[in-house]
């Protein structure tokens, strides 16, 4: 090995420190791996619905960049790291330079994954502090959000390999990405750089795109904490039951924060590696336990982005459960009230025009419930189109159906009550009337109108 390599190389850790760090990331990198792939399965699985939205596919293509480079840290890392730097440079190193380029070619998809973050909060943006149409976001916007967090990784990645850029990162064992070697050989004229020269200038472009992300990202998260917190206001002032849009633009938000505070958790280990790794001196605790952090928190982005997922999809199985519960009492409310009817055209069978007429009542507003559980079937036939909305026609479908029972109960009330009224005021024949059948029929309607007035009051 280059005597002048090893000089660089041992000021920042101790063999003991370089056994440790080389493969820390094994123990967290897996789950990030977990959670990608649950987010792209569950995409996947129903993609004829879920594709249908911004959201979905933003989420999709987070996910696949990082379960790529989160593989990357799985499968190749620090085994495809050059031998030649022996065992107590880099822990456990079988490959060469060219296997290294290999794995951070597509440890370099993580830059994507960056991307398509600070895509997602701009989504986040204007659907809750700009309320623009997704319609409209989709069609001028959406299609440069994935090209950009796309074609990123792969140019980069391309022109580091042919500059041969893509080398070990001596500051931390068993890490291949943009660099020279080796290390410092940009800032040290006494150090010839053996391959990569010129990675600092992709570096630097790469600390630009990090610092313009993390402005938009913080604008973005305080422009939605302003419209939370206002809309919080509001639903305290004016009360929950009448400001449904105002609790979606606090749901929609507080999920927002939570894709950004995944974001932040994942990107901050980064500042202080870089701060200390320029003062480290050979086995400097601080920076090696900063160092740990960040190879521990950096791949975890996928496994939180699952959590915040996974916790939408049962918001939104909760909201299929309600649907499903008013169709079912929609169609036992028919049902009950057409064998109310039913009983009650029986025993009145026999009576005059009054009877004919809460009759014909009887049957038109059976069929508006009809009509109103056809509809609440058709929705909840379509439930998985409800993604971004739910709450709104949750709510606005509940409460059209309680505003029907309660109109058509009361129509009921009244129509018995009228010909309860009817009756009262006709003379009695009792030459033609059989014995006992005004009672009868009067008997029936009371029952029938106690009924509907017990099932209003419940």
């Amino acid at each position: 090995m280059n005597e002048t390599t090893t000089a660089i190389i041992e000021p920042f850790l101790t063999e003991e420190q370089t056994r440790i760090a080389s493969l820390i990331h094994l123990t967290t990198a897996p789950l990030s791996v977990w959670g990608s792939g649950f987010i792209i399965y569950s995409i996947w699985k129903d993609r004829k619905v879920k594709m249908r939205r911004a959201y979905q596919r933003l989420m999709l293509g987070l996910s696949m960049m990082d379960l790529i480079s989160s593989l990357s840290l799985v499968l190749t890392m620090p085994w495809l790291a050059p031998a030649e730097l022996g065992n107590e440079l880099v822990f456990q190193a079988y490959g060469n330079f060219t296997t290294c380029a290999i794995s951070s070619f597509f440890y370099n998809f993580m830059i994507g994954a960056s991307c398509y973050s600070v895509c997602l909060s701009v989504f986040f943006l204007t659907q809750v502090r700009y309320e623009m149409r997704e319609e409209r976001f989709t069609k001028r916007i959406e299609p440069f959000f994935h090209a950009f967090s796309i074609l990123a990784p792969i140019a980069t990645g391309i022109i580091g390999a042919l500059g041969q850029h893509l080398n070990p990162v001596t500051a931390m064992p068993g890490l291949c990405f943009t660099q020279e070697f080796p290390t410092g050989c940009a800032e040290d004229e006494d150090i010839p750089c053996i391959r990569g020269e010129g990675a600092h200038i992709s570096n630097r472009m790469f600390g630009v795109f990090a610092g313009v992300s993390f402005v938009i990202i913080i604008v973005s998260m305080v422009l939605i904490l302003c419209k939370v917190g206002a809309t919080e206001k509001k639903i305290r002032q004016y009360g929950q039951g009448t400001q449904r849009g105002m609790i979606r633009t606090r749901q929609t938000g507080r999920q927002a924060l939570m894709y950004i505070g995944a974001f932040f958790f994942w990107f901050f280990p980064f500042v202080p590696v870089n701060r200390l790794q320029a003062d480290a001196e050979y086995g400097d605790t601080k920076y090696f336990i900063s160092l740990l952090a960040l190879r521990t928190i950096s791949p975890l982005q996928g496994f939180f982005n699952a959590l915040i997922y996974r916790r939408r999809m049962g918001g939104a199985e909760t909201r299929r459960s309600t649907i499903s519960n008013i169709r079912q009492s929609s169609l036992a409310s028919t049902s009950r009230i057409s064998k109310l009817f039913s009983r009650k055209s029986e025993a009145s069978a026999s009576l005059d025009s009054p009877a004919h007429g809460l009759s014909e009542a009887s049957s038109n507003m059976i069929s508006q419930r009809n009509d109103s559980a056809h509809s609440v079937n058709l929705t909840a036939e379509s439930i998985d189109e409800l993604e971004e909305d739910d709450e709104e026609k949750v709510g606005s479908i509940a409460s059209e159906n309680n505003k029907s029972e309660i109109v058509q109960d009361q129509d009921y009330g009244e129509t018995s009550h009228d010909l309860d009224a009817k009756e009262d005021n006709q003379p009695s024949n009792p030459e033609t009337m059989e014995p006992n059948r005004e009672t009868s029929g009067r008997h029936s309607r009371v029952d029938m109108t106690g009924s509907i007035d017990e099932r209003v009051n419940n």
